[in-house]
């Protein structure tokens, strides 16, 4: 079988016109069925693949191991919300959260958890602006790609890329759902990358800071290991540069 390449995507192209399955997650104790039809009915309307869950208990929500990129969430979960967008946000970093609620009390503690949208209870009509909201959101945050094999256009969210490294004259890009080789060199790709999410500790790699599970040192060699186990080492020339971004990114996630 032909192995399939990854190439980057300059020019623009719809909002829909992507491949990515949504994963939409709807905690809500009441209303969960109302909210998934308008939902269901959104997504197909504008022919976007979707898988879509309904949860009453935050805990079956934490345990379905699945990678959302739309979290609506009603105010019930107020006490534990942090707790599920925090859960969520390992996953994935960019996922697009719309608050629904009673009143406006929660507003300031909606904009805390990094909700996109703030919606007043009964559903309506507005949830379908908040979806283009999310959906537009969550296209900002991804890498348009294409794939040689068929020509298609692919979309690879930035928050699943793993890390990036040199193999041969290719590019090979790890990704949370598998590994792609592109003909362009990293540089290409850290021009569409946040600095202040992606930093290299060597030479062949460009890594996703939200991706390291630890820093090591052993044999005199610093270290980073990465979700997927992969240890990829820091040379000094770089470490103190590395670091520093790390350090920032690590503080930025405390604030937010």
């Amino acid at each position: 079988m032909k192995q399939e390449q990854l190439y980057l995507n300059i020019s623009p192209i719809a909002a829909f016109d992507f491949e990515v399955i949504m994963n939409i997650a709807i905690c809500d104790e009441h209303n969960g069925d109302v909210i998934k039809g308008i939902t269901v009915n959104y997504m197909n309307k504008n022919n976007i693949a979707y898988n879509c869950f309904v949860f009453q208990r935050a805990d079956d929500l934490m345990v379905s191991n699945e990678v959302f990129e739309i979290l609506i969430l009603n105010s019930a979960f107020s006490e534990i919300s942090t707790q599920i967008s925090r859960y969520l946000k390992r996953h994935n970093n960019e996922v697009a959260i719309i608050f629904m609620s009673d009143d406006y009390a929660r507003l300031n503690y909606a904009f805390d958890i990094g909700a996109i949208r703030y919606l007043i209870n009964p559903v309506d009509d507005t949830l379908l602006s908040a979806l283009d909201c999310a959906i537009k959101y969550i296209y900002d945050q991804t890498t348009e790609c294409y794939l040689e094999s068929n020509g298609t256009i692919k979309k690879v969210s930035k928050s699943s890329i793993l890390y990036l490294e040199i193999s041969g004259r290719k590019t090979k890009i790890t990704t949370q759902n598998g590994c792609y080789y592109s003909k362009l060199k990293i540089q290409d790709f850290q021009k569409s990358l946040n600095p202040k999410q992606f930093a290299s500790p060597h030479k062949s790699f460009y890594v996703n800071l939200g991706k390291i599970v630890e820093c090591r040192r052993f044999g005199g060699q610093y270290y980073i290991c990465m979700s997927d186990n992969k240890f990829i080492p820091i040379t000094r020339t770089r470490k103190a540069e590395f670091e520093k971004v790390y350090y920032q990114f690590i503080a930025d996630k405390k604030i937010t």
